[in-house]
This record gives structure tokens, sequence and C-alpha cells, in this order.
């Protein structure tokens, strides 16, 4: 028997609250992060130090069907 799929609509703010979205160490950076999106490999916000520097949802977001 096949698995049933199940269709999710989320509402974010930004990247961070996405379940695709990657936290990685910015290299040599001390505490910065990267966000990157697992289904594309690009990053959403690079070199984060404070939550208020993360950027909002790019436009070319696989998962965006609309921005408020």
């Amino acid at each position: 028997m096949a698995k049933k799929q199940t269709l999710l609509l989320l509402t974010v703010s930004d990247c961070r609250e996405c379940p695709k979205n990657t936290k990685v160490r910015t290299p040599n950076s001390g505490f910065a992060i990267d966000l990157i999106c697992s289904l594309t490999g690009q990053v959403t916000s690079g070199y984060v130090e404070w939550e208020r520097e993360i950027n909002s949802v790019p436009s070319w977001c696989p998962l965006a069907i609309a921005s408020e």
C-alpha cells in the first residue's frame, strides 16, 4: 500500500520557521550562521549574528505561494 501524502501550508515571517531550512556556522566567523534552503542549496541569509539580520522569505522560494 502506498503512503498517503499530505499538503501542508505554512505561514512564516522568515526562513527560520521553514522546515526545509538549515542553519550552518559561517566558516571562520565566530558565532555567525548561514541559513540555507535545503531544496535549492541557496543561502537565504548569510553571516547572521543577530535575529534582526535574518532576511524575509526570498522571491525565489520554491514553497512560496503568496506574500503579504
